[in-house]
């Protein structure tokens, strides 16, 4: 079924500013920039939205949205927790050369900005962040259930994975160096294969 026209924008400018904000800063980014990205004049955004705050949630929600979609895809196909766990990380390895994570993690760069700045985009970045340690825990869950890994509390084995993998990514985003991802990802890597143990 074909879109009408102002879907289509809709959802254009709604990428086009994922992609802006995620690299620029979520709060940060003046309006006129967002203009300038999507080619709109300020009265056609907001034609679209009602708000700077709603345009920059569903630009939030869009870039999770690709960000999930893309570990989701890194673990199809994989029969095992230990494969898909090992894959979750890599996929966070090699996330910073996709569009999906340039500019670092959108649920860790939101959660930094919007901190105690506006507590709606606070709550969405706490939400998306439950989800993706959410992810991690299942697939522990299914590798101690299946005896892959050693017996122990899945959402805090998932909560430190996560933990490290997003400061190593803070990290070399930081200082533009990916040897701090690599070498946190390899680390995490032994201990997965290893069983937790």
């Amino acid at each position: 079924m074909k879109k009408r026209k102002g879907e289509a924008t809709r959802e254009r400018i709604v990428a086009q500013t994922a992609q802006l904000l995620n690299r620029e800063g979520y709060l940060s980014t003046p309006v006129s920039e967002i203009m300038r990205v999507t080619g709109m004049q300020k009265g056609g955004i907001y034609n679209h939205f009602e708000s700077r705050e709603q345009l920059t949630l569903e630009a939030f929600d869009f870039a999770f949205a690709r960000m999930r979609d893309y570990l989701v895809a890194a673990i199809a196909g994989k029969s095992s927790a230990n494969d898909k766990l090992c894959a979750l990380v890599e996929a966070f390895r090699c996330g910073s050369e996709r569009e999906e994570m340039r500019g670092g993690c959108p649920i860790a760069n939101m959660a930094i900005e919007a901190d105690d700045a506006d507590p709606r985009l606070r709550a969405a970045a706490r939400q998306a962040m439950g989800r993706l340690i959410g992810l991690f825990e299942r697939v522990i869950a299914e590798g101690i259930e299946r005896r892959e890994f050693a017996k122990g509390d899945a959402r805090s084995r998932a909560t430190q994975l996560v933990a490290s993998l997003e400061g190593a990514l803070l990290i070399s985003n930081l200082y533009k160096d990916a040897s701090y991802l690599d070498g946190v990802a390899d680390r995490l890597k032994e201990e997965i294969r290893a069983g937790f143990r």
